[in-house]
Protein backbone atom coordinates (compact mmCIF):
# COMPACT_ATOMS: atom_id res chain seq x y z
CA UNK A 1 0.00 0.00 0.00
CA UNK A 2 1.00 3.52 -0.81
CA UNK A 3 -1.02 5.42 1.74
CA UNK A 4 2.08 8.03 2.38
CA UNK A 5 2.02 8.00 6.35
CA UNK A 6 5.41 7.29 7.96
CA UNK A 7 5.75 8.53 11.26
CA UNK A 8 5.79 12.02 12.98
CA UNK A 9 6.52 13.53 16.27
CA UNK A 10 3.98 15.17 18.40
CA UNK A 11 5.29 18.55 17.95
CA UNK A 12 5.08 18.03 13.94
CA UNK A 13 1.68 16.69 14.13
CA UNK A 14 0.77 19.71 16.46
CA UNK A 15 2.34 22.41 13.86
CA UNK A 16 0.69 21.11 11.13
CA UNK A 17 -3.17 21.08 12.74
CA UNK A 18 -2.30 24.38 14.19
CA UNK A 19 -0.73 26.38 11.04
CA UNK A 20 -4.29 24.65 9.46
CA UNK A 21 -6.29 25.53 12.09
CA UNK A 22 -4.99 29.01 12.59
CA UNK A 23 -4.96 30.00 9.17
CA UNK A 24 -8.54 29.08 8.76
CA UNK A 25 -9.38 30.92 11.38
CA UNK A 26 -7.22 34.12 11.18
CA UNK A 27 -8.10 34.65 7.18
CA UNK A 28 -11.19 32.66 6.31
CA UNK A 29 -13.56 34.29 7.69
CA UNK A 30 -16.97 35.61 6.66
CA UNK A 31 -16.41 39.45 7.70
CA UNK A 32 -20.14 40.17 6.91
CA UNK A 33 -21.13 37.60 8.59
CA UNK A 34 -18.67 38.13 11.94
CA UNK A 35 -19.18 41.75 12.05
CA UNK A 36 -22.23 42.69 10.49
CA UNK A 37 -24.01 43.88 14.11
CA UNK A 38 -21.25 44.56 16.26
CA UNK A 39 -17.83 43.26 16.96
CA UNK A 40 -17.84 40.18 19.68
CA UNK A 41 -15.99 38.10 17.55
CA UNK A 42 -12.90 38.32 20.24
CA UNK A 43 -15.04 36.58 22.60
CA UNK A 44 -16.77 34.58 20.08
CA UNK A 45 -13.62 32.81 18.35
CA UNK A 46 -12.30 31.68 21.44
CA UNK A 47 -15.24 30.11 21.91
CA UNK A 48 -15.60 28.43 18.92
CA UNK A 49 -11.55 26.46 19.76
CA UNK A 50 -13.26 25.52 23.27
CA UNK A 51 -16.19 24.12 21.32
CA UNK A 52 -14.16 22.17 19.28
CA UNK A 53 -12.01 21.13 21.12
CA UNK A 54 -14.83 19.92 22.92
CA UNK A 55 -16.24 18.33 20.30
CA UNK A 56 -12.57 16.32 19.62
CA UNK A 57 -11.94 15.31 22.93
CA UNK A 58 -15.46 13.60 22.53
CA UNK A 59 -14.72 11.79 19.95
CA UNK A 60 -11.18 10.59 21.10
CA UNK A 61 -13.00 9.23 24.18
CA UNK A 62 -14.48 6.83 22.48
CA UNK A 63 -12.15 6.27 19.97
CA UNK A 64 -9.92 4.95 22.63
CA UNK A 65 -12.82 3.03 24.60
CA UNK A 66 -13.61 1.27 21.27
CA UNK A 67 -10.10 0.75 20.59
CA UNK A 68 -10.76 2.58 16.94
CA UNK A 69 -7.44 3.36 15.58
CA UNK A 70 -8.56 6.26 13.17
CA UNK A 71 -11.11 8.42 12.36
CA UNK A 72 -12.40 5.73 9.58
CA UNK A 73 -12.68 2.75 12.09
CA UNK A 74 -14.99 4.79 14.58
CA UNK A 75 -17.40 5.90 11.09
CA UNK A 76 -17.37 2.50 10.77
CA UNK A 77 -17.99 0.91 13.97
CA UNK A 78 -20.80 3.47 14.89
CA UNK A 79 -22.71 3.81 11.49
CA UNK A 80 -21.81 0.57 9.82
CA UNK A 81 -20.06 0.31 6.60
CA UNK A 82 -22.78 1.65 4.07
CA UNK A 83 -23.48 5.14 6.28
CA UNK A 84 -20.31 4.72 7.57
CA UNK A 85 -18.76 5.71 4.12
CA UNK A 86 -21.44 8.22 3.74
CA UNK A 87 -19.62 9.83 6.75
CA UNK A 88 -16.57 9.72 5.14
CA UNK A 89 -17.64 11.25 1.56
CA UNK A 90 -19.25 14.72 4.17
CA UNK A 91 -15.91 14.62 5.99
CA UNK A 92 -13.42 14.20 3.12
CA UNK A 93 -15.98 17.02 1.03
CA UNK A 94 -15.76 19.17 4.62
CA UNK A 95 -11.63 18.89 4.66
CA UNK A 96 -11.55 19.64 0.69
CA UNK A 97 -13.97 22.66 1.50
CA UNK A 98 -11.77 24.04 4.45
CA UNK A 99 -8.47 23.38 1.72
CA UNK A 100 -10.40 25.72 -1.01
CA UNK A 101 -11.13 28.26 1.53
CA UNK A 102 -7.69 28.70 2.13
CA UNK A 103 -6.47 29.02 -1.58
CA UNK A 104 -9.66 30.91 -2.64
CA UNK A 105 -9.04 34.16 0.16
CA UNK A 106 -5.04 33.87 -0.55
CA UNK A 107 -5.42 34.24 -4.22
CA UNK A 108 -7.92 36.81 -3.72
CA UNK A 109 -5.61 38.85 -1.52
CA UNK A 110 -2.51 38.61 -3.94
CA UNK A 111 -4.72 39.15 -7.01
CA UNK A 112 -6.12 42.06 -5.20
CA UNK A 113 -2.86 43.62 -3.52
CA UNK A 114 0.19 41.97 -4.99
CA UNK A 115 -0.23 41.16 -8.26
CA UNK A 116 -2.83 42.98 -9.69
CA UNK A 117 -2.43 42.59 -13.38
CA UNK A 118 -2.37 38.41 -13.03
CA UNK A 119 -5.89 36.74 -13.79
CA UNK A 120 -7.57 34.47 -10.57
CA UNK A 121 -6.91 31.73 -12.38
CA UNK A 122 -3.43 31.85 -12.75
CA UNK A 123 -2.40 32.77 -9.15
CA UNK A 124 -4.95 29.94 -7.86
CA UNK A 125 -2.77 27.41 -10.20
CA UNK A 126 -0.11 28.45 -8.60
CA UNK A 127 -1.12 28.06 -4.97
CA UNK A 128 -2.58 25.00 -5.88
CA UNK A 129 0.14 23.13 -7.47
CA UNK A 130 2.27 24.48 -3.82
CA UNK A 131 -0.35 22.94 -1.26
CA UNK A 132 -0.35 19.57 -3.87
CA UNK A 133 3.49 19.34 -3.27
CA UNK A 134 3.18 18.42 0.13
CA UNK A 135 -0.09 16.66 0.29
CA UNK A 136 1.80 14.64 -2.58
CA UNK A 137 4.57 13.87 -0.58
CA UNK A 138 2.38 12.53 2.39
CA UNK A 139 2.28 12.71 6.19
CA UNK A 140 5.82 12.93 7.08
CA UNK A 141 6.58 16.03 3.90
CA UNK A 142 3.81 17.96 5.50
CA UNK A 143 4.33 17.50 9.37
CA UNK A 144 8.55 18.34 8.96
CA UNK A 145 7.37 21.41 6.49
CA UNK A 146 5.17 22.64 9.11
CA UNK A 147 7.74 21.99 12.06
CA UNK A 148 10.34 23.85 10.02
CA UNK A 149 8.39 26.65 9.40
CA UNK A 150 6.03 27.49 12.54
CA UNK A 151 8.01 29.98 14.04
CA UNK A 152 8.44 32.19 10.48
CA UNK A 153 4.79 31.79 10.36
CA UNK A 154 4.38 33.07 13.67
CA UNK A 155 6.63 35.75 13.42
CA UNK A 156 4.67 36.87 10.16
CA UNK A 157 1.23 37.09 12.33
CA UNK A 158 2.52 38.62 15.61
CA UNK A 159 5.10 40.85 13.63
CA UNK A 160 1.95 42.46 11.81
CA UNK A 161 0.30 43.13 15.21
CA UNK A 162 2.90 44.47 16.79
CA UNK A 163 3.55 46.89 13.86
CA UNK A 164 0.28 48.10 14.34
CA UNK A 165 0.49 48.54 17.90
CA UNK A 166 0.41 52.14 17.40
CA UNK A 167 -3.41 52.57 15.97
CA UNK A 168 -4.95 50.25 18.81
CA UNK A 169 -7.62 52.47 20.53
CA UNK A 170 -9.96 50.30 22.91
CA UNK A 171 -12.76 52.25 22.49
CA UNK A 172 -13.43 50.70 18.96
CA UNK A 173 -13.92 47.75 20.39
CA UNK A 174 -17.64 49.10 21.54
CA UNK A 175 -20.01 47.65 21.50
CA UNK A 176 -18.19 44.93 23.76
CA UNK A 177 -20.87 42.31 23.12
CA UNK A 178 -21.61 42.96 19.84
CA UNK A 179 -25.54 43.08 19.83
CA UNK A 180 -25.95 40.21 22.77
CA UNK A 181 -24.97 37.37 24.18
CA UNK A 182 -27.32 34.65 21.60
CA UNK A 183 -25.68 36.55 18.30
CA UNK A 184 -21.38 35.64 20.48
CA UNK A 185 -23.24 32.55 20.64
CA UNK A 186 -24.51 31.77 17.57
CA UNK A 187 -21.08 32.76 15.99
CA UNK A 188 -19.31 30.60 18.19
CA UNK A 189 -21.19 27.74 16.82
CA UNK A 190 -21.01 28.82 13.48
CA UNK A 191 -17.08 29.40 13.60
CA UNK A 192 -16.17 26.00 14.88
CA UNK A 193 -16.25 24.91 11.33
CA UNK A 194 -12.64 27.25 10.86
CA UNK A 195 -11.09 24.65 13.61
CA UNK A 196 -12.53 21.55 13.51
CA UNK A 197 -11.44 20.13 10.20
CA UNK A 198 -7.50 20.28 11.43
CA UNK A 199 -8.90 18.33 14.65
CA UNK A 200 -10.37 16.02 12.54
CA UNK A 201 -7.77 15.72 10.26
CA UNK A 202 -5.40 14.68 13.33
CA UNK A 203 -7.92 12.10 13.87
CA UNK A 204 -7.57 10.58 9.92
CA UNK A 205 -3.88 10.47 10.48
CA UNK A 206 -3.49 8.71 13.82
CA UNK A 207 -1.75 5.91 12.91
CA UNK A 208 1.23 8.18 11.30
CA UNK A 209 1.13 10.14 14.74
CA UNK A 210 1.66 7.32 17.12
CA UNK A 211 -1.70 6.62 17.94
CA UNK A 212 -4.75 8.56 19.02
CA UNK A 213 -3.50 9.35 21.99
CA UNK A 214 -0.74 10.95 20.62
CA UNK A 215 -3.49 12.68 18.44
CA UNK A 216 -5.18 14.07 21.32
CA UNK A 217 -2.05 15.55 22.73
CA UNK A 218 -1.22 17.04 19.73
CA UNK A 219 -4.76 18.04 18.53
CA UNK A 220 -5.20 19.47 22.05
CA UNK A 221 -2.36 21.70 21.94
CA UNK A 222 -3.40 22.47 18.05
CA UNK A 223 -6.38 23.86 19.52
CA UNK A 224 -5.55 26.59 22.01
CA UNK A 225 -2.99 27.29 19.50
CA UNK A 226 -5.18 28.51 17.02
CA UNK A 227 -7.45 29.59 19.53
CA UNK A 228 -4.99 32.08 21.11
CA UNK A 229 -3.61 33.51 18.12
CA UNK A 230 -6.83 33.81 16.21
CA UNK A 231 -8.36 35.78 19.70
CA UNK A 232 -5.19 37.67 19.82
CA UNK A 233 -5.69 38.77 15.85
CA UNK A 234 -9.75 39.48 16.57
CA UNK A 235 -8.92 41.75 19.38
CA UNK A 236 -5.75 44.24 17.50
CA UNK A 237 -8.56 44.20 14.52
CA UNK A 238 -10.96 45.29 16.41
CA UNK A 239 -8.69 47.75 18.12
CA UNK A 240 -8.05 49.30 15.09
CA UNK A 241 -11.34 49.26 12.80
CA UNK A 242 -14.96 49.82 14.11
CA UNK A 243 -16.90 46.80 13.05
CA UNK A 244 -18.70 48.46 10.02
CA UNK A 245 -15.93 48.97 8.71
CA UNK A 246 -14.71 45.32 8.94
CA UNK A 247 -18.01 44.03 7.73
CA UNK A 248 -16.59 45.69 4.28
CA UNK A 249 -13.23 44.23 4.13
CA UNK A 250 -12.92 40.98 3.14
CA UNK A 251 -8.80 40.66 4.23
CA UNK A 252 -8.64 42.64 7.74
CA UNK A 253 -5.26 41.28 7.83
CA UNK A 254 -3.81 42.66 5.06
CA UNK A 255 -5.72 45.89 5.72
CA UNK A 256 -3.67 46.46 9.08
CA UNK A 257 -0.59 45.79 7.34
CA UNK A 258 -1.57 48.92 5.22
CA UNK A 259 -1.25 51.25 8.22
CA UNK A 260 2.18 50.90 8.33
CA UNK A 261 3.62 50.17 4.83
CA UNK A 262 4.43 53.11 3.42
CA UNK A 263 7.62 54.95 4.23
CA UNK A 264 10.08 54.91 7.43
CA UNK A 265 12.06 51.61 8.36
CA UNK A 266 9.34 49.41 6.47
CA UNK A 267 8.96 49.92 2.82
CA UNK A 268 6.68 47.14 1.66
CA UNK A 269 7.21 45.39 4.61
CA UNK A 270 3.57 44.00 4.05
CA UNK A 271 4.57 41.98 0.86
CA UNK A 272 6.94 40.05 3.22
CA UNK A 273 3.92 39.12 5.40
CA UNK A 274 2.10 38.37 2.91
CA UNK A 275 4.32 35.72 1.55
CA UNK A 276 4.31 34.14 5.02
CA UNK A 277 1.10 34.04 5.58
CA UNK A 278 0.64 32.24 2.30
CA UNK A 279 2.63 29.90 2.86
CA UNK A 280 0.22 29.44 6.02
CA UNK A 281 -2.26 28.98 3.50
CA UNK A 282 -0.67 25.90 1.31
CA UNK A 283 0.79 24.06 4.21
CA UNK A 284 -2.99 24.59 5.62
CA UNK A 285 -4.60 23.21 2.06
CA UNK A 286 -2.31 20.37 1.95
CA UNK A 287 -2.52 19.29 4.82
CA UNK A 288 -6.31 19.09 4.43
CA UNK A 289 -6.30 17.94 1.07
CA UNK A 290 -4.04 14.70 2.39
CA UNK A 291 -6.31 14.34 5.15
CA UNK A 292 -8.91 14.25 2.63
CA UNK A 293 -7.60 11.49 0.24
CA UNK A 294 -6.30 9.24 3.62
CA UNK A 295 -9.80 9.28 4.73
CA UNK A 296 -11.11 8.54 1.39
CA UNK A 297 -8.84 5.58 0.43
CA UNK A 298 -9.26 3.67 3.75
CA UNK A 299 -13.02 4.23 3.39
CA UNK A 300 -12.84 2.90 -0.02
CA UNK A 301 -10.13 0.30 0.73
CA UNK A 302 -7.82 2.04 -2.23
CA UNK A 303 -4.40 0.89 -1.78
CA UNK A 304 -2.52 4.25 -3.12
CA UNK A 305 -3.47 7.45 -2.13
CA UNK A 306 -1.39 9.28 -5.62
CA UNK A 307 -4.94 9.73 -7.51
CA UNK A 308 -7.35 10.58 -5.08
CA UNK A 309 -4.56 13.57 -4.24
CA UNK A 310 -4.16 14.27 -7.53
CA UNK A 311 -7.92 14.46 -8.13
CA UNK A 312 -8.64 16.46 -4.91
CA UNK A 313 -5.93 18.79 -5.51
CA UNK A 314 -7.69 19.35 -9.08
CA UNK A 315 -11.18 19.55 -7.25
CA UNK A 316 -9.73 22.40 -4.95
CA UNK A 317 -8.51 24.54 -7.06
CA UNK A 318 -11.79 24.24 -9.04
CA UNK A 319 -13.98 24.94 -5.70
CA UNK A 320 -11.82 27.90 -4.50
CA UNK A 321 -12.12 29.32 -8.30
CA UNK A 322 -16.08 29.07 -8.06
CA UNK A 323 -15.77 31.00 -4.48
CA UNK A 324 -14.69 34.21 -6.65
CA UNK A 325 -17.93 33.62 -9.00
CA UNK A 326 -19.99 36.39 -7.90
CA UNK A 327 -24.30 35.01 -8.88
CA UNK A 328 -27.26 34.70 -6.99
CA UNK A 329 -26.29 31.22 -6.57
CA UNK A 330 -23.01 31.33 -5.48
CA UNK A 331 -24.24 33.81 -2.55
CA UNK A 332 -26.97 31.71 -1.41
CA UNK A 333 -25.03 28.51 -1.60
CA UNK A 334 -21.68 30.88 0.29
CA UNK A 335 -24.70 31.70 3.12
CA UNK A 336 -25.64 28.57 3.22
CA UNK A 337 -22.31 27.49 4.20
CA UNK A 338 -21.31 29.85 6.58
CA UNK A 339 -24.35 28.83 8.51
CA UNK A 340 -24.30 25.59 8.65
CA UNK A 341 -21.33 24.23 7.76
CA UNK A 342 -20.57 23.52 11.31
CA UNK A 343 -23.18 20.59 11.18
CA UNK A 344 -21.32 18.66 8.50
CA UNK A 345 -18.25 19.16 10.20
CA UNK A 346 -19.04 17.74 13.74
CA UNK A 347 -22.34 15.69 13.43
CA UNK A 348 -20.42 12.87 11.59
CA UNK A 349 -17.91 12.19 13.49
CA UNK A 350 -20.43 12.97 16.67
CA UNK A 351 -22.95 10.94 15.52
CA UNK A 352 -20.66 7.98 14.97
CA UNK A 353 -19.14 8.64 18.24
CA UNK A 354 -22.32 8.58 19.86
CA UNK A 355 -23.34 5.43 18.81
CA UNK A 356 -20.41 3.68 18.64
CA UNK A 357 -20.07 4.83 22.77
CA UNK A 358 -23.66 2.96 23.47
CA UNK A 359 -21.83 -0.47 22.55
CA UNK A 360 -19.72 -0.04 25.64
CA UNK A 361 -15.67 -0.49 25.97
CA UNK A 362 -14.35 -3.24 23.27
CA UNK A 363 -12.80 -6.32 25.52
CA UNK A 364 -9.15 -6.97 25.00
CA UNK A 365 -7.29 -4.07 23.71
CA UNK A 366 -9.42 -1.09 24.15
CA UNK A 367 -7.93 2.03 24.64
CA UNK A 368 -4.32 1.32 23.58
CA UNK A 369 -2.72 3.03 20.62
CA UNK A 370 -0.54 1.16 18.20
Amino acid sequence: MNLRQGRIGRQEALCAAAIAAGASAVFTTDTNALYARGNSAYLSTPLSALLSLGAFLLVVRTMQRRDNKNLWELLSDGLGPVFGRVAALICTAVLLFAAAGLLSRFSLMLGRFVFPDASEWQILAYLAAAAFVPAWLGLEGIGRTSRLFVWLLLIAVLGALLLAAYNYQPHRLAPFLGDGLGNMAELSVRDTALFFPALMGLLVVTRGVHGVTAAKRAGYGAGIAAGVLSSLCQICLGMTYSYHDLAQMHSPMYRLTMNFRSGGYYPRLDLLLMMGWTLSGTLGAGFYTYAAALLFAEAFQQEDIRPAVAAFTAAVGGTAMLMHVETDFTKALGDIVSRYGWLAATVPALLAAALAARKGKREGKAGEDE
